[in-house]
C-alpha cells in the first residue's frame, strides 16, 4: 500500500500455496483486508476530517469525549475488527470468559 499498489492478491483462506484452506483463516484474512483498506483511504484531510472547529471549542487542558464533532465521528473514525476482542481482561473474567 505504501509503495503505491493498486491490486492485492489477497488469497484469503488459503494454505500450503493454495493447496488446502481454512475457515479461520479465512476469517482472519478478510479481516486484515478491511484494516488494509482502511488504511489505504489516508488521512482525511477535509475540514471535518481535521476537526480544527472542536479543537478550537475544547481548549487545552480538556478532552474530546463530549463534543459534538466526536460524538457524530467516533463510529467510522477507525477500523472496527469483526472478531478481535477489545475488552479488557477484567471484563473478559466478569463476563464468564
Amino acid at each position: 500500500i505504501l509503495a503505491g499498489t493498486n491490486f492485492v492478491l489477497h488469497s484469503a483462506g488459503w494454505l500450503e500455496g493454495g493447496l488446502a484452506s481454512c475457515y479461520e483463516k479465512f476469517m482472519m484474512d478478510i479481516d486484515q483486508l478491511g484494516m488494509t483498506q482502511k488504511f489505504s483511504e489516508g488521512v482525511d484531510l477535509s475540514e471535518n476530517g481535521q476537526a480544527m472547529d472542536a479543537i478550537r471549542q475544547v481548549g487545552p487542558g480538556s478532552h474530546y469525549l463530549g463534543c459534538d464533532h466526536t460524538q457524530a465521528n467516533f463510529q467510522t473514525a477507525f477500523y472496527r475488527s469483526n472478531i478481535a476482542d477489545n475488552n479488557s481482561y477484567e471484563q473478559w473474567l466478569a463476563e464468564g470468559e
